[in-house]
């Protein structure tokens, strides 16, 4: 994509978030939201105006402003509460940006315990996992290099995945993960046999095969709390960590390579499936991201080949 391109994606995603309310004004009230404490000192809103009037006027930004872009767009991104088989509702403005959010809920519905929570032999959550087979789950690399210790294999009673966990909801759905059938070479993949479930209510994911840079899509996983992140995190997770979350973004680049988007995501989000708001079918996996600045995924396509060669 050209220079010019991406600023006007850019600006399009901008105004998708925003409306046409002064970007002061909404810094400033998504700061009184969030907590005025534990936001940083900064005329960010003036910035990310300057910059959007620029990029609307044909002219280069500032990089400055770009940069404060980015941050106001990551703060009004929402992680969402699963209970019990309802994800929280949208506030107004995501309600506006994300239109297609009602068409997600229905088509999460089915899947919604395909996707689980990895966790180590003392039972402490590591990251996030999802079917691809009735007993193969995909995750990143880096979760089985954390689970095994380095070593890559992995034997029964290392590692569970529990497709529940939920926001108070405490029925269990645990699995033993049984062994490793693949890690990707070059992307950050790895394919898990795991004890069989019931199919009835865990059915493997889809993938898609048209994905878009602007596509509205959720990551859905188990976000952990981090004491690295900026204080302000507790305005998005309101302090509720280690349960099943659907966070609404947009992918911001797309190639046969790489994928990055802007859900909001933290530690516990690796290996989260990144689904397309219609249809809730796999556009990406998302494997690392830094809170408020980039978030890196493996594209839908790469993912199914891997799948595809060992996944049965």
């Amino acid at each position: 994509m050209s220079v010019p391109d991406r600023f006007k994606l850019l600006a399009k995603r901008v105004r998708d978030t925003f409306g046409n309310v002064p970007l002061a004004e909404a810094f400033q009230d998504r700061k009184a939201i969030i907590g005025p404490g534990n936001f940083p000192n900064s005329d960010e809103g003036k910035l990310a105006q300057e910059a959007l009037d620029a990029m609307e006027n044909g002219n280069d930004p500032d990089p400055r402003g770009l940069a404060a872009l980015q941050l106001m767009i990551k703060i009004m991104r929402p992680s969402l509460l699963i209970e019990a088989g309802s994800i929280e509702g949208l506030d107004e403005q995501a309600a506006q940006t994300f239109p297609d959010w009602s068409s997600f809920t229905l088509a999460f519905k089915p899947i919604e315990f395909s996707v689980g929570l990895i966790a180590d032999e003392t039972h402490q959550g590591v990251g996030t996992g999802f079917l691809v087979a009735p007993d193969v789950v995909l995750t990143n690399a880096h979760v089985l290099s954390f689970l095994s210790r380095g070593t890559m294999v992995l034997t029964k009673g290392q590692a569970t995945i529990n497709f529940r966990s939920e926001f108070k909801v405490f029925n269990q759905d645990i699995y033993d993960v049984l062994a490793v059938i693949s890690v990707h070479q070059t992307y950050d993949l790895a394919l898990l046999r795991i004890q069989e479930p019931d199919t009835v209510g865990h059915p493997p994911l889809s993938f898609c095969s048209n994905v878009l840079p602007d596509s509205a899509i959720v990551a859905v996983g188990y976000p952990f709390d981090d004491k690295r992140n900026p204080l302000f995190i507790s305005g998005i997770y309101k302090n509720i960590y280690g349960v099943k979350r659907a966070a609404p973004g947009k992918i911001i680049s797309a190639s046969v390579d790489a994928m990055t988007h802007d859900c909001s995501t933290l530690g516990g989000n690796s290996g989260s499936p990144l689904l397309d708001m219609k249809t809730a079918e796999i556009v990406g996996v998302h494997s690392e991201g830094i809170f408020m600045y980039t978030n890196q995924a493996i594209p839908a396509s790469a993912a199914k080949t891997f799948c595809d060669a060992y996944a049965n």
